[in-house]
């Protein structure tokens, strides 16, 4: 028997489950949104085949399982202002924040590890979905649920899932600062920074096919330190460029 959801919230989050269960033709109990504006922009955005529901009282939704599609800081807040039905799952999207934040006996974790953004679905097959839940079967009807729209689905603690969303964190948001800075730094000597998008390219498929450390290259890794100095002489304007930079590439020598 198929699970009716319902989804709260009207972020990231929210749009791609949303849209991704629609896809599958998962049962959607509703779009829960305390910014009905908000809410109904993002369920035309995915065209999904479900109502938007406001209010506060949320007993009545007939509705499996509730998701909290919300950033971390508002998963307590979303617990206070609404009213659920004990026989609710509720559950969290979140990498960092416990399963035992959710204030209900029946409760669990369905944490897609990807980077969204909202209005740009994804494709949900290849995406892992960590799932967690208050009971073995609860933690069963999740994976059920998961494996709906993913085909790689995981069971894993909430002390677990906090570890892999710190690589997570390091893999993406921090590598995608280093892009951001350097693109930075190369427009302020008026230099361009689209002559390093194959060498991200290359970087990334060396990456996919052979182990990291064997990856590594430049001069760090090499010991050429005459090289190291030179690079943070020129990084002139930007002291927390060159700390960033000294930083990495003692990093780099410490693994090598």
């Amino acid at each position: 028997m198929s699970q009716s959801v319902a989804i709260l919230g009207s972020g990231n989050m929210a749009f791609q489950l949303l849209t991704a269960f629609d896809k599958v033709g998962v049962p959607l109990a509703g779009l829960i949104s305390r910014d009905l504006g908000q809410g109904a922009e993002t369920l035309e955005k995915t065209k999904a085949k479900c109502e938007l529901v406001g209010g506060r009282n949320l007993t009545d939704l007939e509705a499996d399982v509730i998701i909290l599609a919300v950033p971390d800081d508002a998963i307590q807040e979303v617990q206070r202002f609404y009213q659920f039905n004990t026989n609710h799952l509720l559950v969290h999207t979140s990498g960092a924040e416990p399963m035992s934040s959710l204030k209900s006996t029946k409760a669990g974790v369905f944490y897609p590890l990807q980077t969204f953004t909202w209005g740009v679905p994804v494709d949900f097959r290849t995406i892992p979905i960590l799932v967690e839940g208050s009971s073995p079967d609860i933690a069963q009807q999740l994976t059920q649920l998961a494996h709906t729209i993913s085909s790689d689905v995981r069971t894993l603690s909430s002390a677990e899932r906090l570890r892999l969303h710190v690589a997570a964190v390091m893999v993406s948001n921090f590598t995608n600062h280093l892009f951001h800075r350097a693109e930075k730094w190369l427009n302020e000597q008026n230099l361009p920074f689209d002559v390093l998008r194959p060498l991200i390219e290359e970087t990334w498929n060396k990456a996919k096919r052979m182990p990291l450390a064997q990856a590594q290259t430049g001069p760090a890794v090499r010991g050429d330190q005459r090289t190291l100095e030179r690079h943070q002489e020129v990084i002139t304007d930007d002291d927390a460029l060159r700390e960033i930079y000294r930083l990495i590439s003692q990093d780099i020598k410490r693994l090598s």
